[in-house]
């Protein structure tokens, strides 16, 4: 008699609504850069800085705001990797692991100079039933999903994939590819992805 897989959230690359989960590494980033932020942006208040002239005040202000920016990014970074744990938790307790077809959608730069983002759509049968189901934010009334591009998407699309479902969430978990499927694929593999859509 086969055991039975127990999955845990670092089985688990992506949500097909909510997108990337930070890995461990990632949080420990983050993590730092919080703090390092925190404490620059006190750093002018220290005394340290002079605050003789006009300059010098603008300056400090200057110096506030700008570490700030590295600071609520990561901490809206990492509220955003904690409730996403907290789902998947919640999925894993009645998923069941499927294969599924992954075919990539659309495409979309970030900026001139930025990565791409991929969205995607993975078919699979549950319960007798095809179901077909696009990256990103679902609104009710609506079939199709809003945003859902992730530059990792590109890994799966075109491809034959390990997912877990979760029927009483309704909800697609990527698992994380095995270290020899993690390249990406070539400029003819990703159109011929694209042409079988």
């Amino acid at each position: 008699m086969d055991k039975k897989v127990i999955y845990t959230k670092k089985d688990i690359a992506a949500s097909l609504e909510y997108g990337e989960r930070i890995s461990t590494p990632g949080v420990v980033l983050l993590w730092l850069m919080l703090i390092l932020g925190i404490v620059l942006s006190f750093f002018p208040f220290c005394g340290i800085m002079p605050l003789d002239t006009d300059e010098d005040i603008m300056a400090m202000i200057g110096f506030f705001v700008f570490t700030l920016l590295p600071t609520s990014s990561s901490c809206y970074y990492l509220i955003r990797g904690y409730r996403l744990n907290q789902k998947i938790k919640l999925w894993l307790q009645d998923a069941v692991r499927l294969e599924a077809k992954c075919s990539m959608m659309s495409s979309r730069k970030f900026g001139r100079y930025s990565a791409t983002g991929y969205k995607i759509l993975v078919r699979f049968r549950y319960d007798g039933k095809r179901r077909t189901m696009y990256s990103g934010r679902r609104k009710e009334g609506k079939e199709m999903t809003e945003g859902g591009f992730e530059r990792s998407y590109d890994l799966y699309a075109g491809r034959i994939i390990d997912i877990l479902y979760s029927p009483k969430y309704d909800q697609v978990m990527l698992l994380r590819l095995p270290k020899k499927k993690r390249r990406r694929k070539s400029k003819e593999a990703k159109q011929k992805s694209e042409n079988q859509k």
